[in-house]
């Protein structure tokens, strides 16, 4: 009998024997969740110094001392953290709480950086790849296949400067992952941290490896009316949408009977608008709500 997979599967699973490590815990404590999360994560795992947990803080004010005490705890291995307005595994989603995640180097050839955005978004993101994949490359040179994640301060500005930077050391053949940090909607600032943490960064997490690594694009969103064009802009700021205001939006959500915030659909990310406040500026928006919202 066969197992009925492609042979290519059965061979990368043989050769890939240390799976990333999964963590993630809930509270009112962003410290212990942090903590938790990371020794979840790890288990009991073999932990190097090249290793790297991806912490996310999802829903509290102050996450700084969590992210230091997750250092603590996943030492030797680094950590790099951003705030966030949600996190998930799985299987569990965490609006309050924390998600960890363990890459080995065993497998991996991991380079870490992380950069001030200001004043120039490219420049410094640019800088903070460079950085990252010098250091993975140093781990036993250029790896057969790469990809780059990306987190980056939601409240610098334009993102695509952010990825801009980024494709200018990886090209076309590297893919590029990531996201934003947020603030669970309180638009005032995000945390990101690897060695330390600011307010104002971008993290760059370079992953190398022999194997191939794909890379799939999903959101939980639904749209609930016909797509609109964004006919004003400042910058990453949307201020109209089909001439009109773009905060009619909030409007137009609360007469479909939710008070839950839309969101914009911008070539594969969305951002979320609050009074006149927008989100990267793209050609379409389309009003969505969260896929566990009853339809109105």
């Amino acid at each position: 009998m066969t197992s009925g997979r492609a042979p290519a599967v059965d061979r990368l699973e043989e050769r890939w024997i240390d799976p990333p490590g999964v963590g993630s815990a809930f509270g009112d404590d962003p410290r212990r969740a942090a903590v938790e999360a990371v020794e979840q994560a790890l288990g009991g795992r073999e932990v190097r110094p090249r290793d790297v947990v991806l912490l996310f803080s999802a829903g509290y004010e102050e996450p700084v001392e969590g992210f230091q005490l997750a250092q603590r705890a996943a030492a030797p291995a680094r950590v790099a953290a951003c705030s966030s307005d949600g996190a998930f595994t799985a299987g569990r989603q965490v609006a309050h709480g924390c998600c960890a995640i363990h890459l080995s180097s065993a497998h991996l050839r991991l380079g870490l950086a992380l950069a001030e955005l200001a004043p120039d978004l490219a420049g410094a993101t640019r800088r903070a790849t460079e950085l990252a994949r010098a250091e993975a490359q140093s781990a036993g040179g250029e790896p057969t296949h790469a990809a780059l994640v990306l987190l980056s301060d939601g409240l610098a500005g334009d993102q695509w400067e952010i990825v801009r930077g980024a494709y200018e050391v990886t090209g076309a053949a590297v893919p590029i992952v990531g996201g934003a940090a947020g603030d669970d909607l309180r638009i005032s600032r995000t945390y990101q941290h690897a060695g330390r943490t600011t307010t104002n960064g971008v993290i760059a997490l370079w992953l190398g490896t022999e194997e191939p690594l794909a890379v799939g694009v999903a959101h939980g969103w639904r749209p609930i009316g016909a797509p609109m064009l964004v006919t004003r802009a400042e910058g990453n700021v949307i201020l109209e949408l089909d001439g009109r205001p773009a905060r009619d939006a909030q409007r137009i959500a609360t007469a479909c009977g939710t008070t839950r915030l839309c969101g914009f659909f911008t070539y594969g990310e969305f951002g979320r608008i609050t009074g006149t406040t927008g989100f990267h500026n793209a050609s379409v928006a389309v009003l969505a709500l969260p896929a566990a919202e009853p339809r109105p």
